[in-house]
């Protein structure tokens, strides 16, 4: 017979059955003690198997019994696991760590059971390990107390999960002691504090802060690589009070570059308005050039006005990467917006060197303000206007355009979140809705229902560009970002009459967006047509003769608006060239499409594909930042240029910058990564 067979048959033999059971549990055959295992009388004895696959059954019998017979399997579980734990820095073996993850797995199931067996006198002459993982398991406010009185116990120092548990309760009786006492010890002192940088978002640095200011002035005062590390502290924790200490390190002559641009870098986060230090070290030659960098950076980060009036003074004498980094700090608090603005008017900064962005970051510190307002006028190629909707029924733009015959019907839109069928860029109720189903572009019409509608979704709060064009037989036709999209398989030759901007045939709601470059032509224009215009302004050209809307230039251009709409001014404006951009974009555009289809040098090319995989994944190797260009020759010549030359044209969502406006007033541009209710 089987050994599970067997194995069962001995029950119904009682007394007799189970001390020949028993007898087994010695056998050579691991079969007939892993059969043995799946019984939690049995599994008690063999957690200490020396056959991993036993011990595993043992396990995983015992754990699926909690919390029945709790005392004893617990202690079982806890016993194995605490003895076969090595020093987490030498590694344990993939047994042991299979088995700790199996006790772990199932005593998360059972906090209750767990916390009354640790309190209990049986626990105590249990292994520390395994004591400690048993804890480890429990919620964390429920185990954080138990995991910081057996820290002390430990022969070793704390690995990151205790460490992070300890530092995220230091109110627990006996936490800050514990802490205190490891950053205490010189041969730990600096292997903790690098555990605690690595975690420092994780880590409520307010209530950690007390806790390490003098352990991190110890490690200054050490020098060498401590330096570093104190200094990262103090980045990480905000230790304000060591302040006096970095400045005292800068002022000392000499010293490590790598300790000084550290420094630097604490000071920056920290910061600091010793603004005549950071101005002194920006502007002396002797300096490393790393250390007048970082000095800029921290003076450009200086939260008062002296700081920005240094910057200001420093400003002519930087090169151009120099000044965007002063430009950036500027127009990152509102009282260094109000003197960068200042200087602007006063035309100690020339305009131009105010872009997009920094127009964008000045508007939401100096909202209201009458000297940016007066500065925004005159910015036309930062500030422009857009067509806002509130998302209110009726909320639209009565201009009352005629489609009839072959058209084109193309505009910029950036809708808000939640996009729906009541976001719309053109309708007259009853008659025709050019609106987004599903975030889906899509045209309707009464006689004939959904005409074509689009394959893929656009993003909210993302500019877009879409184009309907509808030809001669009444076949329309889709177009994203100037990219074909779909095509009406129903045709349509019927007039629409009488549309309005922003309108849709939805009682319950409105659009709620923006709209620019609002564009009919009498005409289905070509697919190459929309391509090559769709990010292009129009002012100044000769093509507009077939264009019936917008029938005029300037802030009357969309007709009456109705309540619900209204004209903004704003740096946030779809990615539009300029008539002058556009034909110095034409001409490159011609010389490498020339250039691209004589041929090229793989051996060439791959070398310089290193400047692309800085960002970029090609074939398995490259950055994150950006988009994966593996198979890029797929998209054909034209497409690739494009991509190069206009790479802004058509933003995918991922890869948007998010601005961050924090508690202090400070701004911050920067991918998205995570969030959480700590970070």
């Amino acid at each position: 017979h089987s050994d599970a067979a067997r194995i069962q048959a001995f029950w119904t033999l009682g007394d007799d059955g189970v001390k020949a059971a028993t007898a087994l549990l010695s056998s050579e055959n691991r079969n007939v003690r892993r059969q043995l295992a799946s019984y939690p009388n049995f599994a008690l004895k063999l957690t200490t198997d020396p056959d991993p696959e036993v011990r595993y059954a043992a396990q995983t019998t015992l754990g699926r019994s909690l919390p029945s017979n709790a005392e004893s399997a617990i202690s079982a579980m806890i016993h194995a696991a605490g003895a076969t734990l090595t020093d987490p820095a030498t590694g344990d073996s993939y047994e042991a760590k299979f088995e700790r993850f199996l006790v772990r797995f199932f005593l998360e199931r059972h906090p209750e059971v767990v916390g009354k067996f640790l309190d209990s006198s049986d626990a105590k002459d249990l292994p520390i390990e395994g004591r400690m993982l048993a804890a480890l398991a429990m919620p964390a406010d429920q185990g954080a107390a138990r995991v910081i009185a057996l820290l002390p116990q430990l022969k070793r120092a704390p690995n990151e999960e205790e460490l992070l548990l300890l530092s995220n309760h230091p109110d627990t009786p006996g936490s800050a002691e514990a802490l205190t006492a490891l950053l205490a010890n010189p041969a730990l002192r600096a292997r903790i504090a690098k555990q605690l940088i690595e975690k420092a978002t994780r880590i409520d640095s307010k209530k950690m802060a007390p806790l390490l200011l003098e352990p991190a002035r110890d490690l200054l005062q050490a020098g060498d690589d401590g330096t570093v590390t104190a200094l990262q502290l103090a980045s990480a924790f905000s230790l304000s009070g060591l302040e006096p200490d970095i400045i005292k390190l800068l002022q000392t002559k000499g010293g490590k570059a790598d300790h000084r641009v550290a420094a630097l870098q604490a000071l920056r986060t920290l910061r600091s308005t010793d603004t005549e230090l950071l101005a002194k070290l920006v502007a002396d030659d002797s300096e490393d050039a790393r250390v007048r960098s970082e000095a800029l950076n921290a003076l450009a980060a200086a939260p008062d006005r002296k700081g920005a009036e240094r910057l200001l003074k420093l400003y002519p004498q930087l090169d151009i990467a120099q000044q965007r980094i002063a430009l950036t700090g500027l127009a990152s608090t509102k009282e260094a917006a109000q003197a960068l603005v200042a200087a602007i008017t006063a035309k100690q900064i020339p305009e131009s060197a105010i872009d997009t962005t920094l127009g964008e970051r000045l508007a939401t510190l100096l909202a209201g303000d009458a000297a940016l307002d007066a500065l925004m006028s005159r910015l036309d190629l930062v500030f422009g206007e857009v067509l806002r909707l509130n998302g209110k029924p009726g909320a639209f733009a009565k201009s009352e355009i005629d489609l009839e015959g072959p058209f084109t019907v193309e505009t910029w839109i950036r809708l808000d979140p939640k996009i729906s069928s009541e976001d719309g860029i053109l309708a007259a109720n009853g008659v025709i809705d050019f609106n987004f189903h599903d975030a889906k572009f899509r045209v309707w019409t009464k006689n004939h229902g959904d005409i074509v509608t689009a394959s893929k979704p656009i993003s909210a709060e993302l500019w877009t560009h879409v184009a309907v064009t509808r030809d001669a037989e009444g076949t329309f036709q889709l177009y994203l970002d100037g990219e074909p999209d779909a095509v009406s398989k129903k045709k349509s030759t019927e007039a629409f009459p009488r549309l309005n901007i922003g309108c849709t045939s939805r009682p319950s709601g409105g659009t709620a967006g923006a709209l620019s470059e609002f564009r009919v032509w009498n005409r289905a224009r070509s697919a190459s047509e929309i391509r090559q215009n769709f990010d292009r302004s129009l002012i100044g050209s000769s093509e507009t003769s077939d264009l019936i809307f917008p029938r005029s230039q300037g802030s009357d251009a969309w007709g009456p608006l109705v309540e619900g709409a209204s004209l903004a001014r704003t740096t946030d404006l779809p990615p539009l060239m300029t008539l002058e951009e556009a034909k110095a974009l034409d001409a490159k555009f011609e010389k490498y499409m020339k250039l691209g289809q004589s041929g090229g040098d793989p051996k060439q090319g791959k070398l310089l594909s290193a400047l692309c995989t800085s960002c970029h994944v090609i074939d398995g190797q490259g950055g994150q930042l950006g988009p994966n260009l593996s198979g890029a020759a797929e998209m054909g010549l034209e497409g690739v240029l494009r991509n190069i030359l206009t790479p802004n044209a058509a933003m995918e969502s991922g890869y948007r910058i998010y601005r961050v406006e924090k508690k202090n007033g400070e701004i911050i541009d920067a991918f998205f990564v995570s969030e959480d209710k700590n970070a």
